[in-house]
């Protein structure tokens, strides 16, 4: 069933069989795989767009660096984080505006607004 799909796809259709819907397995994601990632990306997109904070491995995920990139960040200042400790947490606006600094698709600017152009004409 798997043979006519492009190598990614069905590395990631390996990754999900024998997976039934709404049923968790308890275990975290393995980021190591394809779909481990994807997971990840996903909950932690759905998070921002919900305002949730995130962890410092939602972040590295979204950002494609390692968590130790972003645990610098929130030392310089750069990222700054929710309150002390582990796990290092952030807020939505905090992570959106890292994330729009770096140039990550999806997260910058749709199109700046257009310049209106005053109407013609008699004043």
């Amino acid at each position: 069933m798997t043979k006519g799909l492009p190598p990614p796809l069905r590395e990631f259709r390996a990754d999900l069989e024998g997976v039934e819907l709404g049923e968790a397995s308890g275990l975290e994601p393995d980021l190591s795989t394809s779909a481990g990632v994807i997971l990840v990306a996903a909950a932690a997109r759905l998070a921002l767009a919900e305002g949730r904070t995130v962890d410092a491995e939602d972040v590295a995920t979204l950002a494609s660096v390692d968590e130790r990139s972003i645990r610098a960040a929130a030392m310089a200042g750069t990222l700054p984080p929710v309150g002390t400790g582990r796990p290092m947490r952030f807020t939505a606006a905090v992570v959106r505006h890292y994330l729009y600094m770096r140039g990550v698709p999806a997260f910058g600017m749709a199109k700046p607004p257009r310049a209106v152009e005053p109407p013609l004409g008699p004043k």
